[in-house]
C-alpha cells in the first residue's frame, strides 16, 4: 500500500503518483462533495463517501482499467463521514440524523455482500443512534473501534 495519493474535488476523486505527480484516474459518480475516501485491499479498491448519502465501492486497477462496483449503499439522509478496515470486510457511515450505520461484508472481499437489493445496494447490517452529529469517523486498525469527532458547538456535552 501507499503507492498512490488521492484527492477529492467536488464530486470527483483524482488518484495521483505521488512520484510523478501526474493524475493516474479520476473517479466520478457522486452528485455532491465527496466526504470521505478509505483505500482497500492494498491500494487496489477505494470506498468514496458522498455527501448526498452514496457510498460506491471502486475497483481501481483491475487490468489497466477503472471500474464502480455494483455493490454500493444509497441512504436517503446526507452522510457525513465513513470509514472502514482496509480489508474492504466493513464500512462505518454517519448520517445527518445522528445515525451509525454498519455495512458489512462475508468476506474482505467487497463481492461477497450479506444482503443487497436488485439493483446492487447494500442493506445496512447495523444502526446505531447517537446523541451528537458526528463530522469525522477514523477506524483504528490496530485496536479494531472507530473514532468519531464532532464539531458543532451546541453538540458538545457539558
Amino acid at each position: 500500500g501507499g503507492q498512490y495519493l488521492a484527492s477529492a474535488n467536488g464530486a470527483n476523486m483524482q488518484i495521483y503518483n505521488p512520484m510523478s505527480g501526474a493524475v493516474v484516474c479520476t473517479l466520478r459518480g457522486h452528485n455532491n462533495r465527496i466526504k470521505s475516501a478509505v483505500w482497500m485491499n492494498y491500494d487496489s479498491r477505494m470506498m468514496t463517501v458522498g455527501a448526498e448519502g452514496v457510498v460506491f465501492f471502486w475497483e481501481l486497477f483491475p487490468n489497466n482499467s477503472l471500474y464502480r462496483r455494483n455493490e454500493h449503499y444509497t441512504g436517503s439522509v446526507p452522510i457525513s463521514s465513513g470509514s472502514g478496515p482496509t480489508d474492504g470486510s466493513r464500512v462505518y457511515v454517519s448520517t445527518s440524523d445522528r445515525v451509525i450505520k454498519e455495512l458489512t461484508f462475508v468476506s474482505s472481499l467487497p463481492t461477497e455482500v450479506i444482503a443487497t437489493t436488485p439493483d446492487g445496494s447494500v442493506v445496512p447490517t447495523k444502526e446505531m443512534e447517537i446523541p451528537y452529529n458526528v463530522s469525522n469517523i477514523i477506524y483504528d486498525e490496530s485496536r479494531k473501534m472507530i473514532i468519531m469527532s464532532t464539531n458543532n458547538l451546541e453538540d458538545n456535552a457539558p
